[in-house]
């Protein structure tokens, strides 16, 4: 959870929505954007593009 303040505006600057999960790479480089409201991590279907996302970020 980002805790933004009037000084980084880190949701206004990275477009940021509600319950999107930012996944950053070794370089601490944002890698994708999985939104939480749009994929339900009960459908196993959903919960394997987050993991794969975090899996690619991580360079595997």
């Amino acid at each position: 959870m980002v805790q933004d303040d009037e000084t980084a505006r880190v949701w206004e600057s990275w477009e940021a929505t509600w319950r999107d999960t930012w996944v950053l790479d070794g370089g601490n480089e944002a890698c994708g954007v999985y939104n939480l409201t749009e994929h339900d991590l009960s459908d196993p279907v959903e919960y394997a593009g987050l993991y794969d996302l975090l899996v690619a970020c991580a360079g595997g």
